[in-house]
C-alpha cells in the first residue's frame, strides 16, 4: 500500500513581528528587535534568541489575563537581567497577538530608565525627579505664603469694619489670587508629568503634547544656558504609546543637553514636530561638537528600541551649527 502523501494543512503564520520583543504565552521568548539586544549587552539578536530573553517581569500569569481581557497594557515598571547579569528597570508594554488558528503570543516593547546597582543607568529617572522637584517647588511656595498670609489677615480681624477697610480687602485679595496662580501653576507641572507615569490613552499619542511634556522636565537643565526654539505643529495622534515614547524623546533630550554641558555659553537646541505624508516627525538638533570618532549612536539604544517598535525609524544627521540632528519619524495611529 503506498504511503500517504497528501501534504499536511500549513500551520498558520504568526502575525508580522511589531515589537521589541515577542514571547509564547509560557514567557518563552520566540522574536527580539536588534536594537533590544544591544540594550540588554547582547552582540545581536540571534544570541539573544538563543540564550532565551532574561524576562523577571513580575506577575506574568496576573499579565497574561490582563491581556486576554482588555486587549494591551501600557506602562508597567519591572526588571530586566542584563547579559552580564546586571538588573535594570524599564518601562514596558505588551499586547496580546493571535493568529488565525488561535494561538497566543504577547508581543512588548520597553525602555530601559535605571539599571540598579550601576552607574549613569538612572539618568532617567534622575531628570524626572529633578523636574518634578523643581516644577512644584516654586508655585507650592508661592500657594503656602499667600495662604498664610490670607489666614493670618482673617484671624487678625477683630470686627466686621475691618473686613470693610479697603486696604485690608485689596491685599487678602491679592494673595488668593496669587495662591491661586501658584495652584493653577503646580497643577500644570503634574499634569505634563503624567506623561511619564500610566498614560490616559492605548496605543497612541499626542505628539506635542508628549514633546511639550519632556521640555518641562528639562527646562532647569538648561537654565538660561541653552537657547531653545520651539517649532510645534499639531499633529494628529502617532501610533506609539505615551508610557514609552514620553521616556524616549527625553532619553534624546538628555542625550543632547548632555553634549552641550560643555562649559560653552551660547548653545542652541531646536526641537520640531509636523507632519509629512502619513508620518509625524520630530527634530532635536543640539549645537554640541563631538569629538570626531564618537559614538553617535550613545545615549540612544531605548530610543531606538522604542521607535522601532512603533515601525518607526530613527536617524541621525549633522546638525547645521556643527552638532547633531536626531530624526524621529513616527507612523500616524489609524
Amino acid at each position: 500500500m503506498d504511503p500517504d502523501t497528501t501534504p499536511l494543512p500549513a500551520r498558520p503564520a504568526a502575525p508580522e513581528f511589531g515589537g521589541a520583543y515577542r514571547t509564547a504565552v509560557d514567557g518563552s521568548l520566540v522574536e527580539a528587535s536588534e536594537a533590544l539586544a544591544r540594550v540588554l549587552g547582547y552582540r545581536d539578536r540571534a544570541e539573544l534568541l538563543a540564550e532565551g530573553l532574561p524576562l523577571p517581569l513580575e506577575g506574568r500569569p496576573g499579565r497574561l489575563a490582563r491581556l486576554r481581557r482588555e486587549g494591551a497594557q501600557e506602562g508597567q515598571a519591572g526588571f530586566l537581567t542584563r547579559r552580564d547579569g546586571r538588573p535594570t528597570r524599564v518601562i514596558f508594554s505588551e499586547r496580546l497577538v493571535r493568529d488565525a488558528a488561535g494561538r497566543e503570543w504577547v508581543e512588548g516593547s520597553l525602555i530601559e530608565v535605571a539599571a540598579r546597582g550601576g552607574e549613569g543607568g538612572d539618568r532617567l529617572l534622575s531628570a524626572l525627579a529633578g523636574g518634578v522637584a523643581r516644577g512644584v517647588s516654586e508655585p507650592l511656595a508661592t500657594v503656602s505664603a499667600n495662604l498664610g498670609f490670607a489666614i493670618e489677615t482673617l484671624a487678625g480681624m477683630e470686627s466686621r469694619a475691618r473686613l470693610e477697610d479697603g486696604d485690608a480687602t485689596a491685599e487678602l485679595d491679592r494673595a488668593l489670587r496669587d495662591a491661586k496662580r501658584g495652584a493653577d501653576a503646580l497643577r500644570q507641572v503634574l499634569s505634563g508629568l503624567t506623561v511619564f507615569a500610566r498614560p490616559p490613552g492605548g496605543a497612541s499619542a499626542d505628539l506635542r503634547r508628549t514633546l511639550e511634556s519632556a521640555l518641562t522636565v528639562v527646562a532647569a537643565e538648561m537654565d538660561g544656558r541653552i537657547h531653545l526654539t520651539r517649532e510645534l505643529d499639531e499633529t494628529p495622534p502617532v501610533a506609539a504609546g505615551e508610557a514609552l515614547l514620553g521616556p524616549c524623546l527625553l532619553q534624546i533630550l538628555l542625550a543632547a543637553l548632555d553634549a552641550m554641558a560643555d562649559g560653552r555659553g551660547g548653545h542652541r537646541l531646536r526641537v520640531a514636530s509636523r507632519v509629512e505624508g502619513r508620518r509625524a516627525i520630530v527634530e532635536i538638533e543640539d549645537s554640541a561638537r563631538r569629538a570626531p570618532d564618537a559614538d553617535e549612536g550613545a545615549g540612544l539604544l531605548g530610543a531606538h528600541v522604542v521607535v522601532a517598535a512603533a515601525r518607526g525609524t530613527l536617524a541621525i544627521w549633522p546638525g547645521r551649527d556643527g552638532g547633531r540632528l536626531v530624526r524621529v519619524e513616527l507612523p500616524l495611529a489609524p
